[in-house]
């Protein structure tokens, strides 16, 4: 097998990057691994059986080349330096692999109540489906753990104290965790089942199709970021956020998954193993180099990598560019703001998510709907006072330029209120003309009855 047919197996461009290539093996080996148990027919489970033999293959061949690839956004950076650069199936102290994919037939029950779908995906904790919770009469998701991640006591502990941190956070931004469970020596986490797609997803997608985010998108989108986790941060850490952990809703809102997950993994000692490796990618320096407490400003480090990728394609790893230097149309706020956050000591960045936030929306894009709102106000007032013919030019293409980015509900709301405003204004300007025009009028007749009244005046005289 060649290298171009192990990412063709893989359904990849040869350009993908290290994290993008695990994913998929874990993903698809899942799946071909579920139909296998699932298939009807002995030729289907053959059929199946070759694709996990192409995964397998696939995986043989790419874990094998060089440990940084040119293509790799760690090119810069030798992987041995990071915790991730270990062989991707060893354990740090001990030689056992990785327990295989988490792997549920259709149909069955867990805890006597999730029916099991289908598989969502999978990854290095553990696999999600979609299942039919009999008592909510609803479908959730449900996120199966592997067995290695809670098989120890204090693991366990750990895990359910943070599990209970997730499931009592209660923000639009933060995805809902229903419960905690047990079936068997399966753990499993239920939570709603959002619809839309991972934001790691969209950016595959935009570089497949060469559709860079605009600047307004990722402002956007980092702010929702700030809001979410400036309200987890008031009960927990993520440590982990990164944008396979992040969801985009097909509104485009955004919510953030796997809250407590990270610590889980560090406790079961994977933190140093390749399965981290798109985490180490988004980690703080801090947390690359062992520390074991860290506090919410590595979320937001990793939230400003994560905003950089999106802006420019790449990860800030060595010395990097200033985002500005890649993205001419950046306003200089966003960028400064961004570097910020991307300090590596913790405390020359913001000291909070919603300072970081903040700092964001100065940059332009980012003009909150309060501001949009009192300027949309002003510009209404002018025009209904009289003013339209000299402020209509001038005062609606500002107005039009800060709301376009932000809500393409509030620009149609606008712009008809906009059309609506030009229609008064015309027949205002003609109630004026006629106005006007009658005014001359009556001034003309009182002219004429007044040079008639002072004719007779001098004639009484006469």
């Amino acid at each position: 097998m060649t290298r171009e047919q192990a990412f063709k197996h893989l359904g990849l461009p040869l350009d993908a990057a290290a994290p993008t290539v695990r994913e998929a093996i874990a993903r698809l080996s899942a799946e071909a691994e579920s139909r296998i148990a699932s298939a009807p027919t002995d030729a289907l489970r053959a059929k199946y059986e070759e694709r996990v033999q192409e995964i397998r293959d696939a995986e043989k061949l790419l874990t094998a080349e060089t440990s940084a690839p040119a293509s790799s956004p760690l090119s810069s950076t030798k992987m041995a330096d990071l915790p991730a650069g270990r062989a991707l199936h060893t354990m740090e102290g001990d030689g056992e692999g990785l327990d295989p994919s988490v792997t549920l037939e259709a149909g069955r029950v867990l805890g006597g109540r999730y029916e099991v779908r289908r598989l969502i995906g999978s990854g290095g904790m553990g696999a999600v489906y979609a299942a039919f919770d009999k008592n909510r009469q609803e479908e959730i998701a449900v996120k199966v753990l592997l067995p290695r991640l809670v098989a120890k006591e204090d693991a366990r502990q750990r895990f359910l104290n943070e599990a209970k941190i997730g499931s009592s956070l209660s923000h639009p931004g933060v995805v809902r965790v229903h419960d905690i469970q047990q079936d068997a020596d399966l753990w499993f986490i239920t939570m709603e089942l959002l619809k839309g797609r991972s934001l790691r997803e969209e950016m595959e997608s935009r570089k497949a199709t060469k559709k860079p985010f605009t600047i307004a998108e990722v402002n956007s989108i980092g702010r929702e970021l700030c809001e979410a986790l400036g309200y987890a941060h008031t009960k927990t850490v993520h440590r982990d956020v990164k944008p396979e952990n992040v969801w985009l809703a097909e509104n485009g809102h955004v919510t953030v998954m796997d809250f407590g997950i990270a610590r889980l993994m560090s406790t079961s000692r994977m933190t140093h193993t390749a399965m981290s490796m798109g985490t180490a990618y988004y980690m703080a320096p801090e947390q690359l180099q062992g520390a074991k407490d860290v506090d919410s400003r590595a979320d937001q480090y990793a939230t400003a990598v994560l905003l950089y990728e999106m802006l420019t394609g790449r990860i800030p790893t060595g010395a990097f560019d200033a985002p500005k230097v890649r993205r001419k149309d950046m306003p200089a706020a966003m960028n400064d703001a961004l570097m910020k956050a991307l300090k590596a000591e913790p405390g020359d960045r913001f000291a909070s998510m919603a300072e970081f936030g903040k700092a964001l929306s100065k940059g332009g894009a980012g003009v909150s709907k309060a501001v949009l709102k009192w300027v949309a106000l002003a510009a209404v007032l002018l025009i209904v006072a009289g003013s339209a013919p000299m402020w209509t030019p001038t005062v609606w293409p500002v107005v039009k330029k800060l709301i376009m980015p932000v809500d393409p509900q509030l620009v149609a709301k606008v712009q008809g209120e906009q059309t609506e405003l030009e229609t008064l204004s015309t027949a205002w300007e003609a109630k004026k003309k006629n106005l006007e025009d009658a005014t001359q009028q009556e001034g003309t007749a009182l002219l004429s009855k007044s040079t008639e009244t002072k004719a007779l005046i001098a004639k009484e005289k006469w």
